[in-house]
């Protein structure tokens, strides 16, 4: 009885350890994955409405002075945009416990993780 506990309890680790490695480094049989990229139409700058000019003046990224295409792709749908916008902002300066830059950090880890560009 006590050789299968410690085989239980070796194998529980051995468990841990695998998802621990998960967490750290992203899942390299993602990194082999060839997608074609989808093209999304998209509405101008020039072109907008006004609603829509108001929204990408709230969207620029303050130091780039430019539009993310995660947020461009919203351009056909504006309640769709001004949405996002407002879960960002909730997200990023709803609650007390952190600060902005502690957010904006954890995002950027958290977007590294996932091999993911934004």
């Amino acid at each position: 009885m006590a050789t299968a506990n410690v085989e239980s309890t070796q194998e529980t680790n051995n468990r841990r350890r695998r998802l621990d490695m998960r967490i750290i480094l992203p899942n390299p049989r993602f990194r082999s994955l060839t997608m074609e990229s989808a093209w999304i139409d998209t509405i101008s700058d020039e072109n907008a409405s006004a609603e829509l000019a108001e929204l990408y003046d709230r969207a620029l990224d303050p130091v780039s002075g430019a539009l993310d295409n995660v947020l461009r792709v919203h351009s056909l749908h504006p309640a769709g945009l001004s949405a996002h916008l407002d879960l960002y902002v909730a997200v990023m300066r709803g609650t007390p416990g952190l600060r902005t830059v502690e957010r904006e950090m954890i995002a950027l880890v958290v977007s590294q993780l996932n091999d993911c560009g934004y």
